[in-house]
């Protein structure tokens, strides 16, 4: 859980780390013929670049991991795997963060211009900020795991959270863009990207450890709910910014209101799944058989 904190946390990240980006670039402007360096062009430039460093880094320094052992529930066809494990739960949750993180980077910027005066630099110096924000709540959610915190408790406890800090944006949102009570909004900004952030690996991990051997079809299904919330997400926020802000506001908010609710509901079936992966963590670590495993367990 606490890997998957920190793989999860990453590619929620870039959605704030992108924005604060522009800090570095403002400034440039550099023109060597075919080579034009600004803050335009580095949007292309910058990408490419990491990219080659990510080849070099999977070609020389990654290997593929050894298989896992075989479990009761890698078996089940991955459908039924996610339904008789209550998965599924986890890829509606993966959709609707997303979802939030997106609608609040593409709402906070035009809003900050509008109101602030902000420019460029003002802004991206919040994502900036924003981004610490995001590593307190991965620090959190894997310190809560370390302390021995059960994933599905984390998971419930930051959607409990997360509602109140849905709910608060969507009150500061009711007159956007004319009215907006800029401090409040940053503040429950703040807030959600904490939380977010805090249950978003525990939610990852879960939904690994239910899928068992089928995590390579499963995990892809995860990343296209998760890839999925962006434009869904970006939608949200620039009707909001152009038209009537309130049905959009308490919509987002139904949607984390329901992602709750079905967690509650799928709470027997979810925590079965995590105390099982959780006997076969032990299992693998001690490297004991399944026999011995519930023979340790009866004395």
């Amino acid at each position: 859980m606490r890997i998957e904190s920190l793989q999860k946390s990453a590619q929620l990240a870039g959605v704030l780390i992108g924005p604060a980006l522009n800090v570095l670039f403002i400034g440039l402007h550099v023109d060597a013929g075919w080579l034009k360096l600004n803050p335009n062009t580095m949007a292309g430039y910058f990408p490419a670049i990491l990219n080659f460093i990510l080849l070099l880094g999977f070609r020389f320094f990654v290997d593929d991991p050894p298989r896992n052992v075989r479990t009761s529930g890698a078996r089940s066809l991955p459908c039924n795997l996610l339904l008789k494990t209550g998965s599924w739960a986890c890829l509606v949750s993966a959709l609707s963060t997303n979802l939030q993180m997106t609608a609040l980077d593409v709402l906070f910027a035009p809003l900050a211009k509008l109101h602030l005066g902000w420019g460029d630099l003002e802004v991206s110096g919040c994502f900036a900020a924003l981004a610490v924000l995001s590593a307190v709540g991965t620090f959190i959610g894997i310190m809560a795991d370390k302390k021995g915190v059960k994933s599905l408790k984390i998971i419930l406890t930051g959607c409990i959270l997360n509602v109140v800090t849905t709910i608060g944006t969507a009150l500061t949102l009711r007159q956007a863009p004319e009215t907006v009570p800029m401090v409040t909004f940053m503040v429950f900004g703040g807030l959600g990207v904490i939380t977010i952030f805090t249950y978003t690996g525990a939610t990852g991990g879960l939904y690994q450890q239910c899928c068992a051997e089928a995590q390579g079809l499963l995990g892809g299904l995860y990343l296209m709910c998760f890839a999925g919330g962006r434009p869904f997400g970006a939608l949200l926020a620039g009707v909001l910014i152009k038209g009537d802000p309130a049905p959009l506001c308490w919509l987002m908010t139904i949607i984390i209101v329901a992602n709750t609710g079905i967690l509650l509901m799928l709470w027997r079936r979810l925590s079965k799944a995590d105390e099982d992966a959780r006997a076969n963590k032990l299992r693998l670590v001690s490297g004991t058989s399944d026999a011995e495993t519930h023979q340790q367990g009866t004395a």
